[in-house]
């Protein structure tokens, strides 16, 4: 596992498991809980595991300090081949901070008059 500068970490497990491979990609939340999930994961069969976290991350906007979250899944599956493989299960867990979400999901198209 390493912590990464401005509030990122990454996590990889190599092993494999019965369940197969999974990327879990997440926001602050994922930074605090990585080695967590990480464990929990592989406790559940899961393997071989990726964990990438990073404060503040959205599904849309990102800087380049701080990647989207569909971003960081391509820079997942550009990492090795095994990522890019259909057979992955592929999680976001990208929260959304209360005050921004009806903004949002306007914005996402997701709602209208």
């Amino acid at each position: 596992m390493r912590r990464l500068e401005g509030g990122r970490r990454r996590l990889h497990i190599v092993a494999s498991g019965p369940n197969g491979p999974i990327a879990v990609v997440g926001d602050s939340l994922m930074v605090g809980s990585a080695g967590q999930t990480a464990r929990s994961l592989r406790e559940q069969g899961w393997g071989p595991i990726c964990v990438d976290g990073t404060v503040a991350r959205t599904i849309k906007y990102g800087t380049r300090s701080r990647s989207t979250g569909r971003q960081a899944a391509g820079r997942i599956k550009a990492s090795d081949p095994l990522w890019a493989d259909t057979s992955v299960m592929w999680v976001v867990a990208l929260g959304y901070r209360r005050d921004r979400l009806v903004r949002g999901i306007g914005e996402l198209g997701l709602v209208g008059r």
